[in-house]
């Protein structure tokens, strides 16, 4: 095999890392937001006087369990710095 087809081999695997790297970020993107909306809206419910407790309770353990997967994917991608998630996706508050 000569150099030039190896390097074109290389670039095929790490194109196609890059993709699945992006889709398994966004699989996490998506279940973070929903997760947040939902605890966001059962919190908009408590503060009208709603009994929505488990619900924001739910939504929240959800929302946290989906940032730490998000945060091992990162590491697992080499990503440290996960200053970002916080910006994007803030914990709930507890209630």
């Amino acid at each position: 095999m000569s150099r030039e087809v190896a390097e074109l081999r290389h670039a095929a695997v790490v194109a196609e890392l890059n993709e699945e790297r992006a889709a398994t970020l966004g699989r996490a993107d998506r279940r973070i937001s929903a997760a947040r909306k939902r605890g966001l809206q059962a919190l908009a419910q408590l503060d009208a006087g709603h009994d929505v407790l488990a619900a924001y309770r739910a939504a929240r353990a959800e929302m946290d369990h989906w940032r730490w997967v998000l945060t091992v994917q990162r590491e697992a991608l080499g990503l440290c710095d996960h200053r970002w998630v916080d910006v994007l996706y803030p914990p709930l508050p507890r209630r």
